[in-house]
């Protein structure tokens, strides 16, 4: 038996498209949040107006928290215990 999202076939129900419209990107060029680069949103840390493909902190803010919080890997070793 065949599942989708985890329900069996049998549990599934159809859907009725019919009165769905869809629209189209424009004729004359791509769908619009592709020529602007992404959405505009003002950055959560300094408010300062971003276009970016995906939310979060601009670049500056970005890089400001890579110089906080990187740090250099550190190779961990543990001991080996026995399990009882």
């Amino acid at each position: 038996m065949r599942q989708t999202c985890g329900m069996p076939d049998s549990q599934l129900q159809p859907v009725d498209n019919s009165g769905c419209s869809y629209v189209d990107a424009p004729a004359d060029g791509p769908a619009p949040d592709e020529t602007d680069g992404g959405i505009r949103y003002a950055c959560p840390r300094c408010g300062t107006e971003v276009t970016s493909a995906f939310y979060g902190p601009c670049e500056t803010c970005r890089a400001d928290l890579r110089a906080r919080i990187s740090a250099e890997a550190v190779d961990v070793t543990l001991p080996t215990t026995s399990r009882r």
